[in-house]
């Protein structure tokens, strides 16, 4: 409250904050694809694929960020999610919906 009042500019904190997330979600694939590169079986689980628990809201969720770059490179990727049960939307497109965990 301090800092707007005395005009302090906060959107590089909140870029730093953006792109932190960001790298981490990037370490993750990335961790993903070096352990599975060699693998026969190259199939990833994700358990979530909502930004925020109890709904389906997917906007900016780091699941589809992380499996974004496994689809690029030929993974097959498979969800759970127990509010997501489809997967028509664009941002789900690649990624196999299933039932139960």
């Amino acid at each position: 409250m301090m800092g707007r009042v005395n005009g302090f500019n906060f959107s590089v904190w909140r870029l730093q904050g953006v792109n932190a997330n960001d790298a981490k979600l990037n370490h993750v694939a990335h961790a993903i694809v070096s352990i599975l590169q060699e693998s026969q079986d190259r199939n990833v689980a994700l358990w979530g694929l909502a930004f925020e628990s109890g709904t389906d809201d997917r906007r900016h969720s780091p699941a589809n960020h992380v499996a974004r770059p496994l689809l690029d490179l030929g993974m097959r990727v498979k969800a759970y999610d127990p509010i997501v049960v489809s997967g028509d939307a664009d941002d789900l497109d690649g990624i196999e919906i299933v039932r139960d965990a």
